[in-house]
């Protein structure tokens, strides 16, 4: 199960397991095709697991682009996130 949501990005998360590498240099790419006007425009990918009534909005593909879009002052970023089950078996589960 997924959804679609904007969200802010005090409210998001790295996923250091999924997604271990640090966004070193190679950021400086993604800066410029903004600054052009070339944008990256695909959405980046999360997880949840919710747990009462309490959930974290892991990111594992697009912090770079969420990185890029800060040094421009942009602080909302459109997500697709995966909802991860404990009780069923998937590539998701964590």
């Amino acid at each position: 199960m997924f959804f679609f949501i904007t969200l802010s990005v005090e409210n998001l998360f790295h996923d250091e397991r999924i997604n271990p590498g640090a966004i070193g240099s190679r950021i400086r790419g993604l800066i410029e095709e903004f600054l052009h006007g070339h944008p990256q425009l695909h959405v980046g990918l999360a997880w949840s697991r919710v747990e009462g009534s309490e959930a974290e909005i892991r990111v594992f593909d697009g912090q770079h682009k969420i990185a890029a879009k800060l040094l421009l002052c942009i602080r909302e970023f459109p997500l697709r996130v995966f909802i991860v089950n404990r009780r069923k078996t998937s590539i998701f589960y964590l």
